[in-house]
């Protein structure tokens, strides 16, 4: 007999001892015993029969004839589904946010920055409020170990901030559903990992060493975080080295995209100059109007895209000493525009006897950066700071500014730039958190004198007149507001507090105030007063997320 029926038998001729009504002689007392044995006896009869009947079961399924591709599934000790080798986990979350700002941005859960409205602009004198679920948001990681070395896993992620030919606020919302992260991983025990597919930039800082989906992301509502965070989503291909728990070192080659500002010189202003960067917007050359209207090509046709030369490359090294966590990291980039010039003597309007040489400029450009976090207070405060500082690193800051403008003869002038950004964030208890940012992004004056004016990015000139004054672009003699961003700042908190965490999942409401200021250049103002406007918005966030996995 076991010893746990033993203890039970025990415990039960104590009883009886103590209620003599029940067992009146020493006899009495040894046939009640006698008869919970013979009971105990039958219960471990039935136990170890279904037991032999369960055992039976999970055999025949394992035999059981399957359909070719067919796979057993089965609940994983982690609450993932396995499917065959493979582990499944599903994520996301449903969100409902509302957005209120004392200047209409016309924008969504994703704040413009770089774009807040100066007085000049009717949106300028109106407030901006939305509902928003379009940050609702979908996950699955899929993992297999493909031997005692070998880890394999997949991630996918989507919401749905994209934007489809026929999107809109109307009568049935209608947004597209947004890639944010669709990657594999190979991690060996040797520690070596490689990943490729879409993920965040290697400039992104992490929490602990340099793995995969512990990226240390603002905790903002708002979706596009902090000025001063450097981030990006692009396709990618990273090979990181672990050599201990607490150094690793990163490489990535990342797929590039860069946006041109500024005052881009023209035949205008340099006669002998025929073409420079094709397409003068944001985004760098634009596809253009036919493949537009017909839907040509496989690329979003009404969209901007750069010319790019090769992939942006990243170098980070991370290190975890025990007390905190320390990132430094180098960024490369080049970018290219094209040019045509006149001979030396030739005319400067083109006939079939103008002699043009055309050719490709390319410029290098990039920058080195850091990040670190402190536990001040261990589990309770930490406190973060990243910063990046270079030429050309406009697109790698939540502000977006330009990344390189054009040169008096047409070469393309990465613009320099500094980000920062600062963070506290205490955990008051498992469920609450509070958090307070500060960020800031800075260009510095790029430009090239060129006769009785400047070309490139911050001239003098451009004309500030009419940014003050509404809707002054419409006079008859239009006032302009020509201006390029020198900076913006923005200071920002919030909390997150889980009001319900237990079997059915997760509730988390959310709330963020932010104060974002955007400043220009100085310029011209034929009416005199500043010279540099400035714009500003204080925005409100909050967020309920349910998250059910």
């Amino acid at each position: 007999m076991s010893p746990k029926y033993r203890v039970l038998l025990a415990m039960l001729a104590g009883s009886f001892l103590t209620q003599p009504a029940l067992a009146d002689s020493q006899q009495d007392l040894q046939q009640q015993i006698k008869a919970l044995q013979a009971q105990l006896q039958s219960i471990q009869k039935q136990l170890n029969a279904q037991q032999a009947t369960t055992k039976q079961v999970q055999e025949e399924v394992k035999t059981m004839p399957t359909a070719p591709g067919m796979q057993v599934v089965e609940v994983a000790p982690n609450g993932g589904i396995k499917v065959g080798p493979v582990t499944l986990k599903i994520g996301g979350f449903i969100e409902d946010a509302s957005i209120f700002r004392s200047r209409n941005e016309n924008s969504d859960i994703g704040s413009t920055f770089g774009g807040i409205p100066f007085n000049q602009v009717t949106n300028s004198h109106e407030t901006e409020f939305r509902e928003s679920a379009r940050q609702t948001r979908l996950s699955l990681l899929a993992q297999s170990a493909w031997d005692e070395n070998t880890n394999l896993s997949a991630y996918y992620e989507s919401d749905f901030i994209g934007i489809g030919t026929t999107s809109n606020s109307g009568e049935s919302n209608s947004y597209a559903p947004r890639l944010r992260q669709a990657y594999l991983t190979v991690d060996q025990a040797n520690g070596w990992h490689f990943e490729a597919g879409q993920a965040w930039s290697l400039v992104t800082g992490f929490k602990d060493g340099l793995v995969p989906r512990d990226e240390n992301i603002p905790l903002t509502v708002d979706a596009q975080y902090v000025p001063g965070f450097n981030w990006r989503r692009v396709p990618q291909v990273r090979l990181t080295k672990t050599f201990s728990p607490q150094f690793s070192v990163g490489l990535s080659a990342e797929s590039p995209q860069a946006s041109v500002g500024g005052d881009i010189p023209s035949t205008s202003v340099v006669p002998e100059l025929v073409t420079t960067v094709p397409g003068l917007g944001s985004g760098g050359a634009t596809l253009n109007a036919a493949q537009c209207a017909n839907n040509l090509g496989t690329i979003g046709n009404c969209a901007s895209y750069s010319v790019d030369v090769a992939p942006d490359m990243v170098l980070k090294a991370a290190l975890d000493p025990g007390w905190g966590h320390y990132e430094v990291f180098g960024l490369g980039r080049i970018f290219r525009t094209r040019t045509g010039l006149f001979a030396e003597g030739q005319k400067t309007t083109l006939t079939n006897n103008s002699l043009i040489d055309f050719g490709n400029n390319e410029t290098v450009g990039g920058g080195v950066g850091g990040n670190l976090i402190l536990p001040i207070m261990p589990k309770l405060l930490d406190f973060q700071a990243s910063v990046l500082g270079g030429r050309g690193i406009g697109q790698y800051g939540a502000a977006q500014f330009a990344d390189f403008t054009v040169n008096q003869v047409g070469d393309p002038s990465p613009i320099p730039m500094v980000q920062t950004l600062t963070g506290l964030v205490a955990h008051a208890n498992p469920a609450l958190d509070f958090y307070a940012y500060g960020g800031y992004e800075r260009a510095f004056q790029d430009t090239f004198a060129l006769g009785n004016t400047f070309v490139g990015y911050g001239s003098p000139l451009d004309n500030n007149t009419g940014c003050n004054i509404e809707n002054s672009n419409t006079f008859k003699v239009p006032l302009k507001c020509s201006g390029v961003n020198k900076d913006v700042w923005q200071l920002t908190g919030g909390l997150w507090d889980k009001v319900y965490m237990g079997k059915h999942g997760t509730v988390s409401l959310g709330l963020q105030y932010s104060y974002t200021q955007r400043e220009l250049f100085d310029g011209f103002n034929s009416f005199g007063g500043a010279r540099a406007p400035i714009a500003d918005d204080n925005m409100v966030f909050a967020s309920v997320r349910y998250y059910p996995f």
